[in-house]
């Protein structure tokens, strides 16, 4: 969510849905995307895809920005 909107987001919902085994040790492909964004908020979407396209999980999330966000930010910059 930072490299879209430029801002740290904390995690406000977040759901999994596991369609198929991810064993250790295999290759796996991850997509995600900013589905929106409205004022401080991003809803996201992921997957986890295997070397043949089939979906393994599936994942969406509401991301806020906001003041604790910009103190993780701060922090990191003393880093």
């Amino acid at each position: 969510v930072r490299q879209i909107s430029g801002e740290w987001g904390v995690t406000a919902d977040f759901h999994i849905r596991y369609r198929r085994p991810v064993t250790a040790g295999g290759e796996y492909t991850v997509k995600g995307r900013v589905e929106s964004k409205k004022g401080r908020k991003a809803k996201t979407t992921a997957q986890i895809l295997d070397t043949e396209g089939n979906v393994l999980a599936e994942a969406d999330a509401l991301f806020v920005g906001g003041a604790g966000a910009k103190l993780r930010e701060k922090k990191e910059e003393e880093l």
